[in-house]
């Protein structure tokens, strides 16, 4: 790392200064996560995340299908029309269940590795600062940057990232899914998405003014 660098700019929490100030790139999750060692546990964590979300939407296929098929065929009885959907429904349970595990197996990895890897860089950048920095940023500053932004990076790029991935990921396949089983149905819902997300944002515009 630069002797140098610029993670101790004066941008943290415990900083006074505007946040309106603070010019963002779009580009800091990705400089943030190149200090985490494990790339590809990184690269899992998001990835069963998304499974995740995809198994759910899944299974909810496999439910509409056990409704539906009890007037399928009246000449079969209750137990021979349920007894391939039961051993479906066990199935895609038994891998929902596996999914998750592994997922948060990842991120159980993954938290905490990533509080270390950022705090020694941060810590690494500290030793390296000139003896004038020192009287310009006080300790509790300082001490707040290893703690409280560390959490807060972590807590925004760990873990709200797995959830609005895992959240994506449902709405996607929602979408599929419906398509899949009714084109028609599914278009005239699709047109609602964009008036309801103009509502939305009518609405917070408005209260926020």
């Amino acid at each position: 790392m630069p002797p140098r660098t610029a993670v101790f700019r004066s941008q943290g929490s415990q900083d006074g200064e505007d946040v309106k100030n603070v010019k963002t790139t779009g580009f800091e999750m990705f400089k943030t996560l190149k200090y985490f060692r494990y790339k590809t546990i990184l690269f899992l964590t998001f990835l069963f995340s998304m499974l995740m979300g995809a198994i759910t939407v899944v299974m909810m296929i496999y439910m509409g299908d056990l409704t539906s098929s009890f007037g399928s065929d009246p000449t079969k009885t209750i137990p021979e029309l349920m007894t391939p959907f039961i051993l479906k429904m066990t199935w895609w349970n038994i891998a929902q269940v596996v999914v998750m595990a592994i997922a948060m197996a990842f991120r159980s990895f993954a938290t905490p590795t990533i509080n270390l890897d950022l705090r020694r860089a941060l810590f690494t950048s500290l030793m390296n600062q000139p003896i004038e920095y020192f009287d310009k940023t006080s300790a509790g500053v300082l001490v707040s940057r290893l703690s409280e932004d560390v959490t807060l990076v972590r807590e925004t790029y760990i873990d709200k990232t797995c959830t609005v991935l895992q959240g994506l990921t449902q709405a996607v396949m929602g979408v599929i899914m419906a398509f899949v089983n009714s084109a028609l149905v599914s278009l005239i819902i699709l047109v609602a998405i964009p008036i309801i997300l103009i509502t939305f944002w009518l609405g917070e515009t408005f209260v926020d003014s």
